[in-house]
């Protein structure tokens, strides 16, 4: 699964994210500035976080890549491992954000929203 999102830094973007319980999925994301244009994302630190009874915390390196920083774009990576051990009946929903904080101190809410997470007829 891979879903892409666009996001203009003047208003962070509400985004649901949809996982099966112990799946791998991949959101990719694009950072614009107020004229539409990609934002470098050179020096900026990158951490998505949803708060699930055990936090699930992405940062570059460690579950976020960036491979052109002056594109704007990042990829939140999810592996099984994230939801597999969940205590889901049916489906379950968690509140999450990702954010960008720059070296000069600027904090920018990249989007925030729901990670909804379904039961799987799988075992991990």
């Amino acid at each position: 699964m891979t879903t892409a999102v666009s996001v203009d830094l003047r208003a962070p973007a509400r985004l649901t994210i949809y996982l099966a319980q112990g799946a791998s999925g991949t959101v990719e994301v694009t950072v614009t500035d107020a004229n539409g244009n990609p934002f470098d994302l050179t020096d900026y630190e990158i951490t998505y976080r949803a708060e699930t009874p055990t936090a699930i915390t992405k940062t570059v390196g460690g579950g976020i890549t960036v491979g052109d920083p002056p594109s704007g774009v990042f990829d939140i990576v999810f592996e099984p491992e994230d939801t597999a051990s969940l205590t889901i009946e049916g489906v379950r929903s968690f509140t999450h954000e990702c954010r960008i904080e720059g070296a000069s101190g600027a904090i920018y809410a990249i989007f925030t929203g729901t990670l909804v997470v379904q039961e799987t007829l799988f075992t991990a």
